[in-house]
């Protein structure tokens, strides 16, 4: 699946840069100025790389030799469940150009960062082999990641529709 993201996202970095090379295809493209450009590659960019860091979370996951307690286990999947959350509602908000929705989102990145450095400090506590630690160590850090991808897509978003933002 990363390679087919990969190769969606090569051909929107294409469509974007006909879109600069000529303003009058902006439309066709689904932009509503020039200025989506850059926050739509970035957009691109982001999704690709959360793309890799679900890769990651793959090849890590077969490295994890003995199981982990169920408490454990429950708390990392909390945290995949915030952080595909956060990604999802961060594109939604893109796709329907809500500002106050991706306000939201980056209000809620907060808490998968506290939950991962808990985790990490119970983790460290416990008599886990190294390799085990290394592998349960990277995966919380790429869940953390697609979080991330998904508040910098909030952050384009607020870029994006500030304009639009009635006057007070």
């Amino acid at each position: 699946m990363d390679d087919e993201v990969d190769r969606f996202g090569f051909y929107s970095v294409r469509q974007l840069k006909t879109a600069a090379q000529d303003r009058s295809i902006i439309p066709q493209v689904g932009l509503s100025s020039g200025r989506d450009i850059i926050g739509y590659r970035l957009v691109a960019k982001s999704v690709e790389r959360a793309a890799d860091h679900a890769a990651k979370i793959a090849e890590n996951v077969p490295l994890m030799k003995q199981p982990v307690s169920q408490r454990l286990l429950e708390r990392i999947s909390k945290i995949s469940e915030s952080a595909a959350k956060i990604f999802e509602d961060a594109m939604l908000s893109l796709y329907k150009r809500n500002y106050a929705a991706a306000e939201d989102v980056l209000k809620r990145m907060s808490q998968i960062e506290a939950s991962e450095r808990e985790i990490i400090t119970d983790i460290a506590k416990q008599k886990i082999e190294p390799a085990q630690m290394t592998a349960l160590r990277l995966i919380l850090e790429s869940l953390r990641r697609v979080g991330e991808y998904g508040s910098d897509i909030a952050e384009i978003v607020l870029n994006l529709t500030a304009i639009e933002l009635p006057k007070t």
